[in-house]
């Protein structure tokens, strides 16, 4: 990265997080969409409908990752020394290194875990269409 006063700077930091909220955007739309075609999957193996529940699971799995997130962002500035500025005894540089160390990697093994996950989700787009025909056939029925 350039120096702080760089005027490249801004640019950079700029793209990196327009592109960071494109994905961001993109993985909630997705998301969402997984959830409906779970929804359709569940109904039809089950008989019942049961979104309520899912989106539900949904929002608590936001609220635990947003709580380990803090957590585990206090426990990374206590190791890395950057919690001591106000003591002195880390010097500024060596805290900063220490944290890039500690956290250089754990989004990559964030999402390597979260890639590992979403392999095992089954439901393709000739699935899904089978699904909804099933389902329709079902409704038609009764």
């Amino acid at each position: 990265m350039p120096e702080n006063a760089s005027s490249s700077l801004f640019p950079i930091i700029t793209v990196t997080m327009m592109l960071a909220n494109i994905a961001v955007g993109a993985g909630i739309t997705i998301m969402a969409a997984m959830i409906a075609d779970v929804t359709d999957e569940h109904e039809l193996v089950y008989r019942v409908r049961q979104e309520g529940i899912y989106y539900g699971a949904i929002s608590f799995m936001g609220k635990v990752a947003s709580g380990l997130g803090s957590f585990f962002a206090g426990i990374i500035i206590d190791l890395s020394g950057l919690s001591s500025f106000t003591t002195e005894s880390t010097p500024a540089d060596e805290a900063l290194f220490r944290f890039g160390l500690i956290w250089g990697p754990f989004p990559i093994i964030v999402a390597i875990g979260v890639t590992l996950v979403m392999r095992r989700y089954m439901i393709d787009r000739a699935k899904h269409e089978n699904t909804l025909e099933q389902l329709a056939q079902l409704r038609d029925s009764t």
